[in-house]
């Protein structure tokens, strides 16, 4: 093998080997500009003074230009998922689901400027849903019934702001509602 033969085989090595490390997918990179970049994992490392462990993860998702995107997953200490949302350009934008500590769904809908749009659902820990519709500027429209752990259901219609409220009882195992 002559010597120009040996140099092109290792710059050619060299090559590939750079290419590959920059198409890994690195763990909490930051790029030369100081800027995160790609997938990021926070444990309790990264949360000092929270009931999280070191090693525990706390909360997980991408990163570009420092900004999040994509979805996003945080933990409650317990290990559950506290919240899934996903983010555009740094800010929630899009499905969000958040949860009980003991990992049950509690709101599921979408979220736009930091707020709910649109038909959300909203769930009692026992299972129960309510379902609520917000206008773009996040405050609550149409029917809404709020079903509570012990029987009483209140109900009421808004538009920006209740317009009228019921207070219901639960009288059978049949869901049969009567007014108070």
């Amino acid at each position: 093998m002559t010597t120009r033969t040996l140099n092109i085989f290792i710059l050619t090595l060299g090559i590939l080997f750079d290419i590959k490390s920059q198409t890994a997918d690195t763990i909490n990179f930051i790029d030369s500009n100081n800027k995160k970049q790609g997938q990021w994992i926070y444990t309790g490392k990264n949360r000092p003074g929270t009931c999280y462990k070191p090693d525990q993860k706390a909360e997980e998702g991408k990163y570009k230009d420092n900004r999040k995107i994509g979805i996003w997953t945080e933990y409650f200490c317990n290990g559950n998922i506290k919240n899934i949302l996903t983010f555009k350009d740094g800010r929630p934008e899009g499905p969000a689901k958040l949860f009980y500590e003991s990992g049950k769904i509690k709101e599921d809908g979408t979220w736009q400027n930091n707020r709910w749009v649109g038909k959300c659902k909203m769930y009692t820990e026992d299972g129960k849903v309510q379902e609520y519709t917000f206008e773009q500027k996040g405050r609550r429209e149409g029917m809404i019934i709020y079903p509570f752990e012990k029987g009483t259901v209140i109900q009421g219609r808004f538009s920006n702001s209740p317009d009228s409220i019921k207070e219901y009882k639960e009288v059978d195992k049949k869901d049969t509602l009567k007014p108070k």
